[in-house]
Parts: structure tokens; sequence; C-alpha cells
């Protein structure tokens, strides 16, 4: 009897490691052996790579499944280990699909970064990916949890009583919600009326930064001195702020200069633009000199030069500075700001 016992379970066990083997062999043929037949960089070979974790264990759940179904178990042992592969079978799916999304998202934001600094169609492209991307691997993430949650006949049952007094408890849920609902919503309509994009230069409370992340719920924006401003999503929606580059990255940069009375002008005006023609900062497109306002004491001038980006418009700004003031003192000294004391008899 025990000899006959032996033998079934070793027949058993022996059909068991058969089916393990087939599926690690499977798993072999299509996630390492049929991606060395692609090119190294091809789309194919890149997804296959980034799912080959998640597909083995999902073989492996699947060869625990027919494995177990050879044995005769007791009832109560055969209902966990059940429960068990089906909770670590609901986890699988869920990160095999983060894996396909986080790297379906990845080609996308590498494509659409290209360049993307003066291209302002490749930003919103790239600002709807990335909410998209989050808004789905939240919805994994809550599926998946759910999804194991369910399998528990106790909390089952709780979830069907709370949906029967669905309507307080949804008005109480909504209340506390609020502001994260809000954000979401706020977020939704940025990501579609392209109001905001990754890479824009904006002026938020007086400070000014480029928008480096678009979440679900806030917004970061890094300054020009690498402070990072932690902003909630609702706030491009109910307040006031300046956004130099929604409809083009171009720019005018400013620069003012006090000078004399006595200070030529036009000398001035040619000067600028030998300036800015050794500077790699202007995109040679726009540039003047003007007089703007004339004080009991200066005249002040104003030089605007065009940029390609938000970025060069202060350096610019300095540089002109810079190289007027010296070219003054050089051979102008006299334009320069003067104050004059004339002498009665």
């Amino acid at each position: 009897m025990f000899e006959d016992l032996y033998n079934e379970y070793f027949i058993l066990g022996a059909i068991s490691l058969l089916i393990f083997i087939a599926a690690f062999a499977a798993f072999w043929l299509s996630f390492i052996f049929f991606p060395t037949l692609f090119v190294e960089k091809s789309i194919a070979k890149r997804f296959l790579r980034a799912l080959r974790f998640p597909v083995l264990a999902l073989f492996m759940l699947l060869a625990a499944f027919l494995s177990f179904n050879l044995y005769d178990s007791p009832p109560h042992v055969e209902n966990t280990i059940s429960h068990i592969l089906l909770i670590f079978l609901i986890a699988t799916f869920g990160w095999l699909s983060g894996a396909l999304l986080r790297n379906a998202y990845t080609l996308i934001r590498e494509h659409y970064e290209k360049g993307a600094l003066f291209d302002l169609s490749k930003r919103s492209a790239l600002t709807q990916a990335q909410f998209l991307y989050r808004l789905l691997m939240l919805g994994v993430i809550a599926l998946s949890l759910g999804s194991i949650l369910m399998t528990f006949p106790a909390i089952k049952s709780i979830g069907v009583g709370i949906l029967g007094s669905a309507g307080i408890a949804g008005i109480a849920l909504g209340i506390a919600a609020r502001p994260i609902l809000l954000n979401f919503i706020a977020g939704f309509q940025i990501a579609m009326t392209k109001m905001i994009k990754i890479g824009d230069a904006v002026v938020i409370e007086k400070e000014q930064g480029r928008i480096e992340v678009i979440s679900l719920t806030h917004v970061t924006v890094k300054t020009w001195d690498l402070r990072h401003l932690i902003v909630p999503v609702s706030y491009f929606i109910d307040k006031p702020y300046q956004n130099w580059t929604v409809f083009s990255t171009d720019l005018y940069a400013t620069a003012y200069i006090h000078c004399d009375f006595t200070a030529d002008v036009e000398k001035m005006r040619q000067k600028l633009h030998e300036i800015l023609e050794e500077s790699p900062l202007w995109d040679k497109k726009v540039w003047d000199l003007l007089v703007t306002n004339i004080s009991e004491r200066t005249l002040q001038l104003r030089a605007t030069m065009s940029v390609r980006d938000t970025s060069n418009a202060f350096p610019l700004q300095c540089y002109v500075r810079e190289k007027i003031i010296g070219y003054l003192q050089k051979e102008s000294l006299s334009s320069l700001p003067q104050i004059r004391i004339e002498k009665k008899d």
C-alpha cells in the first residue's frame, strides 16, 4: 500500500517537474531566445526585455496551478493554496500591466524629448503622455488591490454592505476627497487644454522657473537658482500666472542703460549690434536701441534683443550691460551720467 502511494506521488512529482520545465522552456524560447533575432535597440526587443520577469512569474504560477490540481488535498488545504495562488496571479497581472505601461511611456518620452525644448507640439504631447501614464498606473494599482481584497469573503461582504448605503457614504467621501478630486480634474483639464506643458517658463508668486513635473495632484516648478516649488494642480485653474512659452519659446530680453544727454545714441546703437553679433545667445532675429525715458539728469536707453529660449534672456541682458558699459568707459567716458555745476559771477 505504501509502495503504491509512494509510486503515485513519485509519478505526480515527476509530472509536476515536467510541467515547470515546459513552462520555463516556453518562457526561454519566447523571452530569451526569440529576442536575439531582433535588432539590438528595436522596439519589440525592448518590450520583450521589459516584460520578461513578470511573464516568468506568470508562467510559473500557471505551472503551479496545473501541478496543484494533480493532487488530492483536503478541502481546507486546497482552498487556502488556491486562494494564495489566485492572489499572486492577480498581483502578477498587475505587475505585467504596469511594466507594459512603463515601457510604452519610456519609449514615448524618449521620442518626444528630442528637441522638445523648442517644439511646443512635442512638449504638449509629452505632458499629455505623462498625465495619461500616471492615470493608467493609478488605475492598474487600484484595480489590482481591489481585486485582491475582493477575494476575501469578509471584505467582499463589507463591500456589498457599503454599496447598500452608497448614498450617504458617497456624499461623505465626496466632501472628504474634494481637494483630491479638484486637483485630479484640474490635471485632466491642463493636459487637454495645454495651458501648461513640461518645460514651460512660468512666473508664479513672483518666482520664475520651468515646469519640471506635472503629476495627478501637484506641479513641480524648478527655479533659476535650483529650488523647487511644489504647487497644487488646482492653482493653475484658480489663480493667474505668467506662462512665457504658452504659444512660442521666442522671447525679448531687455537691458536698460542710463547715459548723459551728450551720448551719441546712433553710435551706441551700432555698438549694440556688434555686441549681439558676437554673442551666441542672440537668435539674430530682432534687436533695437531706443530712448525710452528722459529724467532731469540722464537719458534712459532700452536695448531689446530676441532670444530663442527664456534661459538665454537673463544671461544676454547681463552680457549686453557689461559690454555697453565697457564701451562707454573706454571710448566715450563723457557719455556716462554726470552731475554738472555751473558757477555764476
